[in-house]
């Protein structure tokens, strides 16, 4: 499927990065093969997937020049790779800490939303599923700033699922923007 790269050690660092994108781009198949078991529960698509793979291939091969052996590329790189891919589906990468990300809204200082903006909310709100709709509506009604801890309380999910609910709803909604 794969075969080592022979390189010598004599190689720049734009080298290096380059060769991880052919590397990659040649081995797409075997990528995916990686990553099949956490990519359901990944929220990046396949550029993203793509881009760490390219990345792990880099450091793969840092790896196996530094310690010279050029053999060991492909379980350095399954190792690194899947590192990331774990971090992925984990939601490691989007953001530091889960308990103390908050959603704010607006205050409400008119006691009746404008026509405009509850057209804007509906043709928003319009783009998330039901259930998300129904979590939106909830956050909406609140008074004061809601972390991911109350809405995964409030609605009976993991800590991890409320944030992955969260981030497609806004991912959702700014694509509609």
């Amino acid at each position: 499927m794969t075969r080592p790269i022979r390189y010598n050690d004599e190689i720049s660092s734009r080298e290096i990065w380059n060769l991880s994108m052919q590397w990659v781009a040649a081995n797409r198949r075997f990528i995916r093969m990686i990553a099949s078991p956490y990519l359901e529960y990944m929220a990046a698509d396949r550029d993203d997937l793509y881009q760490e793979a390219t990345i792990a291939a880099y450091q793969a091969f840092t790896a196996c020049l530094e310690k010279g052996e050029s053999n060991q590329f492909i379980p350095y790189f399954r190792v690194i790779f899947k590192t990331s891919c774990l971090k992925m589906a984990s939601g490691v990468r989007a953001i530091a800490s889960i308990e103390d990300y908050q959603f704010t809204y607006p205050e409400k200082e008119e006691p009746v939303v404008p026509e405009t903006e509850q057209k804007k909310i509906e043709e928003a709100l319009k783009r998330v599923t039901r259930k998300q709709r129904i979590v939106c509506a909830w956050l909406l009604q609140q008074q004061e700033p809601v972390r991911v801890k109350d809405i995964s309380k409030q609605f009976n999910v993991s800590l991890r699922h409320a944030f992955r609910m969260m981030s497609d709803v806004y991912e959702r909604i700014s694509l509609a923007q």
